[in-house]
């Protein structure tokens, strides 16, 4: 549901397109490979608009699903995990899965988590661009949200181009086609894969070079700047939101298999735990027990871990050893916890109680 959220500016946009063109939004996978024999009868999987693969789980206790990927280069949604298709994979499921692949080339806008459609204004505005091998576009359509005004035109249109280059990619915004203007905002860019630590971002023409920051929170940015997120493998640059720009990034584009990512797990304690006594273990390890630091909150315990990119995973905490480990209210045996391979956001738990605790038999 918080993806759905974020993604209404997409959606937006395809809700427009469909209107204007009758293009559907769902769209199954042989209206954008027609020469792949494999997409001509999915009836489980579908695009959703041009740049986003949906392999819904449609059976109940599912523990895998096959996807199927088209030719082309595909980024895991979440982790940014690549993929190269035509390629038949077998992802392992939990309750939370929803397995979305990114085509090479996309131009998705974001808008911040709320609660309802028109809960505020749509500020940051993030695209997330992946640069493909040719120049791609996508046309980000805006209006009032809630009148019946851009029935007399009163809408706006800007199309955006990724460009892959020799030294990175640049990304463009056009003019703004119609008369309506959003309100001043800041805009966040979001490349993947940045494999390699960027040297430098420029708006071209008065903008010129953009300062380096040492992170950027997408959802409260700074008026302008970049950084490059090593975890994500991902350059995040900000500026003011504008039509008729051009951002040119440099950097290394080439890329690694890069199967692992460290994830940021921050677990609160039962009263009176040592925070330097507490250990991790999963199936990132083997099973094998990780020990993590006192947290920065009081009563915390936190770990970078390596875990698979782009994977499910299991895991339990313990205070060392197995005869430590985890337990639920009432001494209940606590089930192996599951998290997806992604660098953010971080995972944050909590403890009730541990195996040894007196009240437990």
């Amino acid at each position: 549901i918080s993806t759905r959220y974020r993604l209404l500016p997409y959606f937006y946009s395809l809700f427009h397109e469909a209107a204007a063109t009758g293009a559907p939004i769902l769209r199954p996978l042989v209206w954008h490979f027609q020469d792949d024999p494999a997409a001509l009868n999915l009836g489980d999987q579908a695009m959703v608009g041009p740049w986003l693969l949906a392999a819904p789980v449609i059976t109940e206790g599912a523990t895998s699903r096959t996807v199927h990927l088209p030719p082309g280069r595909w980024f895991e949604y979440h982790s940014g995990r690549i993929l190269e298709g035509p390629a038949t994979v077998n992802p392992e499921m939990t309750l939370g899965a929803l397995p979305l692949y990114v085509r090479e080339g996309a131009i998705l806008p974001h808008g911040p988590l709320m609660m309802w459609s028109d809960a505020a204004p749509l500020s940051p505005l993030r695209l997330d661009v992946v640069p493909g091998p040719e120049p791609s576009t996508f046309t980000l359509y805006e209006d009032d949200g809630d009148s019946m005004a851009y029935e007399a035109g009163v809408s706006s249109e800007i199309q955006y181009t990724v460009t892959k280059t020799p030294q990175g990619a640049t990304l463009t915004g056009g003019p703004r086609q119609g008369t309506w203007v959003p309100p001043a905002r800041t805009l966040v860019v979001r490349v993947r894969r940045v494999d390699h630590a960027p040297t430098a971002v420029n708006l071209v023409g008065d903008g010129g070079a953009l300062p380096a920051l040492d992170e950027i929170d997408p959802d409260a940015p700074p008026t302008q700047g970049w950084a490059w997120d090593s975890r994500d493998l991902s350059l995040i640059v900000a500026l003011p939101d504008q039509d008729g720009f051009e951002l040119s990034m440099t950097y290394d584009p080439a890329t690694a298999a890069a199967p692992m990512v460290e994830k940021r797990f921050v677990v609160a304690l039962p009263p009176g735990t040592p925070a330097d006594a507490i250990h991790i273990a999963g199936t990132f390890s083997d099973w094998a027990m990780i020990p993590m630091q006192p947290g920065v909150a009081p009563g915390t315990a936190e770990a970078l871990v390596a875990v698979p990119r782009g994977e499910w995973f299991w895991y339990k905490y313990t205070r060392g050893d197995w005869d430590t480990v985890e337990k639920w209210a009432g001494c209940e045996e606590a089930l192996n916890r599951y998290e997806f391979g992604a660098a953010h956001p971080d995972k944050v738990d909590s403890v009730t109680l541990w195996a040894d605790d007196p009240s437990c038999p």
